[in-house]
């Protein structure tokens, strides 16, 4: 069994580069995804991800395991969120599903298309897709961000309160008005689109 993520980042402190090398690898895509999650920019969100582990490291002596290591990574990087969008409101809006995906030119929404032999079904995915993109970007961020860590993230309320630095009743009250909000503004979407 491998090295547990305390015992790595001890190694981390003990100037051993291959153990962040092996944290980097467990961690870059889930906080890519959170990013991504926050930011709906691909570009934007490698950059955060980035800084956060040049921050990890940075302070890397400062490290004490008092809480998993995720609770610390996702905490780091709620404060990169803070600090450089939120608090100026220069988070990016929603890119179309159209928009080159980047390398090889393809659009977003030819990774999302589950069956290309039948258009009407991509044309529901997207659809359906798109709903659910605009519903997170109705939150606010503080719904946004407390949903995204506990259900695409799959930190636990206790977890995700330690992130947020909020008491776990919050995180359990942010989790059900955020679902409630995102459930009545899909079934108004869904009422439009008949």
């Amino acid at each position: 069994m491998g090295k547990s993520d305390a015992e790595l980042m001890m190694e981390v402190q003990n100037g051993h580069e291959e153990a962040f090398a092996e944290l980097v690898s467990r961690y870059k895509l889930p906080l890519l995804n959170f990013f991504y999650k926050l930011l709906w920019d691909r570009q934007l969100s490698e950059d955060c991800c980035q800084e956060v582990f040049c921050r990890v490291y940075r302070h890397r002596n400062s490290y004490v395991p008092t809480a998993r290591f995720a609770t610390y990574l996702y905490r780091i990087g709620r404060n990169l969120w803070i600090d450089r969008y939120r608090s100026r409101r220069n988070i990016p809006q929603s890119i179309s599903l159209e928009a080159e995906a980047g390398q090889g030119g393809r659009a977003v929404g030819d990774f999302l298309a589950a069956n290309a032999n039948d258009p009407s079904y991509d044309l529901e995915v997207k659809e359906q897709l798109s709903r659910v993109r605009r519903a997170l970007d109705s939150l606010t961020p503080d719904l946004r961000e407390t949903l995204v860590l506990v259900k695409y993230q799959g930190l636990k309320y206790a977890e995700a309160a330690g992130v947020l630095d909020v008491p776990v009743g919050t995180v359990r009250s942010r989790i059900h008005a955020a679902l409630e909000q995102v459930r009545s503004f899909l079934s108004v979407a869904q009422g439009q689109a008949k």
